[in-house]
């Protein structure tokens, strides 16, 4: 049994759906944001930003290889779909050109801000009214069965990053962007 993002997930899983589970890692995501912009010496913000990049991109990947599969195949919103994997790849080229830069840069913090904008907007456009989030319950996707696929593919994401960031750094997983 494993813990994903406050998840249960052996059989049932958190509020036993995965739009609950999106919404919960969208939460843990503006969850780090605000914890980056209340950090006020730039010496903080390297484990801050390497947190909310980090559990970003993971969501991305689960939300664009699982969720939004499912969605497009139950819904054939074609415009939505499309529309969230552009505000993706948006936010994918932003976070490459933070992680390459360095908190004392002259823009890193108009980086961090237009992608904490473009984050902040996806997040309204998939959980409003009438949503993608809506679209998929009214659509009859089995969200039961998909949060298992979805907590299987950020389990495998966890630890390939681990591995990953291990190796690279020389050091532990935490290392990830520490800049001074």
């Amino acid at each position: 049994m494993a813990q994903q993002y406050g998840f249960i997930v052996d059989g049932a899983v958190g509020d036993d759906n995965a739009i609950a589970m999106l919404r919960q890692q969208h939460r843990q995501i503006q969850q780090q944001f605000a914890r980056y912009e209340q950090e006020m010496s730039e010496s903080q913000w390297g484990v801050a930003v390497r947190d909310a990049l980090t559990t970003l991109k993971m969501h991305m990947e689960v939300e664009e290889e699982v969720f939004y599969p499912a969605y497009l195949d139950a819904t054939d919103d074609q415009e939505r779909h499309h529309d969230a994997m552009v505000e993706h790849e948006a936010a994918k080229k932003l976070i490459e050109d933070i992680e390459y830069s360095d908190p004392a840069d002259e823009y890193f913090e108009a980086m961090m801000r237009l992608l904490f904008k473009i984050v902040r907007a996806h997040i309204v456009e998939e959980e409003a009214p009438g949503g993608m989030f809506d679209s998929a319950r009214r659509a009859g996707i089995d969200l039961k069965k998909l949060a298992k696929s979805m907590a299987a593919k950020q389990a495998e994401l966890e630890e390939t990053a681990e591995l990953r960031y291990s190796r690279r750094k020389g050091g532990d997983f935490n290392s990830l962007l520490q800049r001074r």
